[in-house]
């Protein structure tokens, strides 16, 4: 796991045990042995994540890092952006499946210097596993849930095609809460170092309660294509790569479906980007990496209008390596034609102390450009105002880690963020609308505790704990969104071999929030090989706990859910 290599800790992949930033992993056998349905509930592993659901397997989620707003974090599939202009809300509808993710990599930190915007309490990268060969899965379970999955993948010389589709339905398990979601993923290799992708989604739901006390309805669809061309090879003296994409997002918004001419919106938006990336060696333990971006979003909506913007930044960072001493600084630079410019320096070092102890430290700055939905949005309820400024925000983290014998790795995390014009739906009083307004300052101070243990091979032990505290001088009462967040928050999970023809694992969650509700959720799964085939059998919720990761939003109590997945010789089921 500590040569993991690393996309989003760097401009250019390093070995996971050369990273200066803390980043955490959560890998493929993880996926496999515990019962993660959904991307929304393997991040939940992830103890400085937050995922705040609205509804089970996955069909809609906000992601908060370190305490940082669900807008405030930044979420890649294969180093390409899926945060979306609209709104926040939509950054979780990700175009791929769980069965299609090799491993997910969280950089907790600040990350704007790299990635540019929105990259506040951390980056999200979900990194896609290349497929030979077939896989297939169905499974059944509790509230009417059914999937299906299945994948191939070939290879003739430099030529490559990938594919995989995937479906689900729930009936929910309370009225209007149930939803049907198809996924559509091609990954063609035209050469040996160029690549085309093409992913689609497609989910309807009830939303009964997701935005107010109404039987709501809604409908997303996510696509994507991406066309990559590398440049050189990772190990000679001068690599990099050229990058291009389009993402177009829908969202089709009933109020109460009884009633749609009550309040009915229909956006769409676009975003167009490019970057070129290249790196070279210029001495002994020293290697530079530079770059340019540039890009436009646009949104068509009755509610919001019709608006665009363009954006462009060049950026740069150094690797130097002297003895036992890594150290990382950069810098970006962003304009946007109507939020005018931001730069993004950042500094990261790492120093080995003997065989087992690291310490790592790090500090920068990141931005946020406010969403279409924060500028336009209006109903009977909210007023946006669209003279709203960019956020900004300072962050500085020390950590130390210890490898010990056996896999066993212990870790300590301190740090302190600090942001300024903060953007948050507000109001003095229930008489009056929510309405946005840059917020003059948020302080986030926490800490973060870590194990993970390798059980010789046969399995993988990992907890995590993370404290914050925010103050603001905004009283929390009057905040929508950006005051909600969870000041202490546990994750656990226990996963490998169980005796010579099981395997499984469990999860487990704490959640303490700042209106100091709290919970405990348990999941489980144990699954046994049957030649090319896998059966297995997932427990999810098995406390029956009653809760609400959105409150005012109810979640499922306990379910199963029972399937079968298969691969052809060569490949995991």
């Amino acid at each position: 796991m500590r040569e993991t290599i690393t996309v989003t800790a760097t401009i250019e992949p390093v070995p996971l045990r050369s990273a200066a930033r803390e980043l955490s992993l959560v890998s493929r056998d993880e996926l496999e042995r515990l019962p993660t349905t959904s991307l929304a509930d393997a991040l939940r592993l992830v103890t400085s994540v937050e995922v705040r659901a609205r509804g089970a397997f996955g069909t809609q989620a906000d992601f908060q890092i370190r305490g940082a707003s669900f807008g405030q974090s930044l979420i890649l599939v294969d180093g390409i952006r899926i945060n979306d202009a609209q709104s926040g809300h939509h950054n979780a509808d990700l175009p791929v499946s769980a069965d299609e993710v090799d491993r997910i990599e969280v950089l907790r930190g600040i990350g704007s210097s790299l990635h540019g915007a929105d990259a506040f309490g951390g980056t999200i990268h979900v990194v896609t596993r290349a497929s030979e060969g077939w896989r297939g899965g169905l499974s059944a379970g509790s509230f009417g849930a059914v999937a299906g999955r299945a994948s191939f993948g070939a290879r003739v010389g430099d030529r490559a095609i990938e594919g995989a589709a995937s479906a689900s339905h729930t009936d929910g398990f309370m009225p209007d809460r149930d939803a049907d979601e198809k996924r559509a993923r091609v990954r063609a290799g035209l050469d040996s170092k160029t690549t085309l992708t093409l992913a689609h989604l497609d989910k309807e739901f009830g939303a009964n309660g997701f935005y107010g006390p109404s039987p709501s309805r809604e409908w997303t669809q996510q696509t994507m294509a991406a066309l990559s061309r590398r440049l050189g090879d990772p190990a000679s003296a001068t690599s990099g790569a050229v990058n291009a994409f389009y993402r177009t997002h829908a969202d089709h918004f009933i109020y109460n479906r009884f009633n749609p001419a009550l309040s009915e919106n229909r956006h769409r938006t676009h975003a167009f980007g490019a970057d070129a990336r290249l790196g070279r060696a210029v001495g002994d333990g020293i290697r530079i990496a530079g770059g340019i971006a540039a890009g436009e979003d646009r949104v068509r909506s009755n509610n919001l209008g019709d608006h665009s913007y363009a954006r462009a930044s060049v950026f740069g960072e150094a690797q130097i390596v002297r003895g036992k001493t890594l150290v990382y600084p950069g810098v970006r630079f962003d304009t946007y034609q109507s939020f005018g410019s931001s730069v993004s320096p950042s500094l990261a070092l790492a120093r080995s102390l003997g065989s087992s102890f690291t310490v790592r430290a790090s500090g920068g700055h990141a931005f946020r450009v406010p969403t279409y939905t924060e500028l336009y949005y209006r109903d009977p309820n909210n007023q946006a105002r669209s003279d709203l400024t960019p956020e900004k925000a300072w962050s500085v983290e020390s950590g130390v880690e210890w490898a010990g014998v056996q896999g066993l790795i212990l870790s300590a995390t301190a740090f302190s963020r600090w942001d300024d014009s903060v953007i948050d739906w507000v109001r003095a009083s229930t008489l009056e609308k929510w309405h946005t307004e840059n917020l003059r300052d948020v302080r986030t101070r926490g800490l973060e505790f870590g194990v993970r243990h390798s059980l010789r091979g046969r399995g993988t032990l990992s907890l995590g704990f993370t404290g914050l505290r925010q103050s603001s001088s905004v009283a929390a009462t009057l905040s929508k969104y950006v005051l909600d967040y969870a000041p202490r928050s546990f994750a656990g999970a226990l996963s490998g071999r169980v005796g010579r023809v099981f395997e499984g694992g469990v999860s487990t969650n704490y959640k303490l929030r700042k209106d100091r509700r709290s919970y405990w959720l348990v999941d489980a799964r144990v699954s046994r090989a049957l030649g090319r085939a896998r059966v297995f059998v997932d427990g999810l919720n098995l406390l029956d706990t009653t809760y609400e990761e959105v409150k005012g939003v109810a979640m499922p109590g306990r379910s199963i859910a029972a399937g079968i997945s298969f691969a052809s010789r060569g490949s995991r089921p």
